[in-house]
């Protein structure tokens, strides 16, 4: 008997939140015939002993180095024997039968290679699940005046109001994304070449280039997302060094995906955000005669010089 889906979830010292997130895949899915691949990517903590006691009969694979999450995603999609897989963030909880939703989404429309569905934070609030492609307004924006006001399509992302019924989006967060096995495998699943942050709008991009459409699901249940669980062990706690390898994965997508004219256009972009962006911290500086309040500066220069090497 086939299986409709294979679950892949990369976990690295996560051991309580893999426990919370394995256990309410087996608490909440009905309807669907499914198998657990867990990739532990070295894990220091008791990840795989809590696997070994609590769910000896899902599939493990254990690294013995710490491999990128889109080599550890890609060695869980090799092993992956259902007709869908999803890829699943071990910091995720199921509070329904969401796998039954989007498993039904792609039954329902063929010419979908890949869903995601509907996150929310642990209380509950909105979080953004589905973005738009790096252009030179939405990156000069997110580097200027985002920090004012963030739920506008300039931002790169889709306001609340716009995803409140499904509909085709560049790309969903990788957090939660459901996609055809034969699609991933023909896509040779997640680009290694990035790391930590990126691999789902790379991915979602070369799908889109195959004809495949991409689509965001807002489904009954959400999924709870803690964002971010195993990133400090990888990153280090400094909210800058995050925010910085966030800004060079985009740049990264630009630098493959993009003609040197639409690279230059966006350059251009981040230089002109450089610009505004010493005339705000600079005026605020002067105003509060503290010249820590123009510290940040130091961050957007070095977001410019990643954008240069995009070029």
């Amino acid at each position: 008997m086939s299986l409709d889906l294979s679950i892949v979830i990369v976990s690295f010292n996560t051991s309580r939140l893999l426990e919370e997130c394995v256990a309410s895949i087996y608490a909440q899915t009905r309807g669907v015939s499914f198998e657990i691949i867990v990739v532990d990517n070295a894990s220091a903590d008791d990840s795989v002993a809590m696997l070994k006691r609590r769910f000896p009969y899902i599939r493990r694979i254990e690294n013995v180095t710490n491999n990128r999450y889109a080599i550890a995603n890609n060695q869980g999609l090799e092993a992956a024997q259902g007709r869908y897989v999803l890829y699943l963030n071990s910091d995720t909880l199921l509070q329904g039968n969401t796998l039954a939703e989007l498993c039904g989404f792609l039954d329902r429309y063929p010419q979908v290679g890949g869903v995601g569905g509907r996150l929310v934070y642990a209380d509950g609030a909105f979080q953004d699940s589905c973005f738009r492609f790096p252009s030179a307004l939405n990156l000069f924006y997110l580097a200027t005046l985002a920090r004012f006001y963030w739920e506008t399509p300039l931002s790169g992302n889709y306001a609340p109001h716009e995803v409140e019924t499904p509909r085709p989006v560049d790309f969903v967060v990788g957090a939660c994304f459901l996609a055809r096995r034969d699609v991933l495998r023909q896509c040779q699943g997640m680009n290694p070449a990035f790391f930590l942050y990126g691999e789902d709008s790379d991915l979602c991009y070369r799908m889109r280039r195959l004809g495949w459409e991409i689509y965001y699901f807002p489904t009954e249940h959400a999924v709870i997302h803690y964002a971010g669980a195993s990133t400090p062990h990888l990153l280090g706690a400094e909210a800058e060094k995050k925010h910085l390898q966030g800004w060079r994965a985009r740049f990264q997508f630009v630098r493959k995906h993009y003609p040197f004219w639409r690279r230059s256009m966006i350059f251009a972009a981040m230089c002109a955000a450089f610009g505004v962006n010493v005339l705000l911290y600079g005026a605020t500086a002067l105003k509060r005669r503290d010249w820590n309040a123009a510290q940040p500066l130091r961050l957007h220069w070095q977001i410019t010089k990643a954008a240069l090497a995009a070029l």
